[in-house]
């Protein structure tokens, strides 16, 4: 296993030469490298070229179906997307988020080209919500490591799985769900456009047609009353700058118009206290 200064050479070294596998090197061994070190503390070797690296292989098709199986199974493990989940650990939240992030890779391929059977698909979600509910750590960018960011990746990732023809709408109700919890959060205030993935996630979800407009309906009005007590003005906040770019993106995207009635009813009675 490559340390992480010899991997960040490699990939360097890749990335000068349009993202081709460096001389002498195995492109899948080396992607478990990038695997091992996915959470690295390093963000230039976290961000800019271990997730890089694996969009650029993505997009140049050098995964297989069985690859991309193995990558998904690997980023939702209990050493990737769950580790030390719930642990006072002020960085392993770096190896969920990526890991989060690195799941959009084969649920998109998969929406292109199928490949997972519908329990693969299913259970992916069960466990992509079960993290999501367990996640407390919602830092956006944390000085001197780079994007923590583990909100709005895993909205990236619920955003593909919504769009999964697998997920019916138990399904989705349920990732509309996981994803009032975390907008209205009262843990802390969002800084780092975190309203805006989420609500696009909310939005590619809702453009498939397979919730009525009542039941969305029911769920956008379910934002509001907001008493006024604990850490509500964290809750109010994050709740209202939500709904806004759930608003503003139904209007540009031209995805679920009819949205923005009861959104706009719902902000008014969150907007205006007596």
């Amino acid at each position: 296993m490559l340390t992480e200064t010899e991997l960040k050479r490699q990939l360097q070294t890749s990335a000068a030469n349009d993202y081709g596998v460096p001389e002498h090197a195995d492109y899948w061994q080396l992607t478990q490298d990038m695997l091992a070190h996915i959470g690295s503390t390093d963000p230039e070797l976290r961000d800019d070229l271990i997730y890089t690296t694996f969009v650029k292989w993505a997009g140049a098709d050098r995964y297989t179906d069985d690859q991309y199986r193995a990558l998904l199974n690997t980023a939702l493990d209990g050493q990737h997307l769950f580790f030390h989940l719930g642990e006072p650990d002020t960085t392993a939240v770096f190896t969920r988020s990526f890991s989060a992030l690195l799941g959009v890779l084969p649920i998109y391929h998969h929406r292109q080209q199928p490949f997972l059977t519908p329990d693969e698909v299913r259970g992916a979600l069960d466990q992509v919500l079960d993290y999501f509910a367990r996640e407390s750590d919602l830092r956006g960018f944390v000085e001197d490591m780079g994007w923590a960011h583990a909100v709005a990746h895993t909205a990236d990732l619920l955003d593909e799985l919504a769009q999964c023809e697998e997920i019916d709408r138990t399904g989705l109700a349920r990732i509309l769900a996981a994803i009032h919890a975390k907008a209205a959060t009262p843990e802390t205030i969002y800084v780092a456009e975190e309203d805006e993935r989420l609500a696009y996630a909310a939005l590619s979800l809702l453009g498939r047609g397979r919730l009525t407009e009542e039941e969305v309906g029911a769920w956008i009005k379910s934002f509001a009353p907001i008493e006024r007590v604990g850490a509500w003005r964290e809750r109010h906040l994050n709740t209202k700058n939500f709904l806004r770019s759930l608003y503003f993106q139904a209007q540009y995207r031209r995805v679920a118009e009819w949205v923005r009635a009861p959104i706009d009813e719902t902000l008014f009675t969150i907007t205006c206290f007596k």
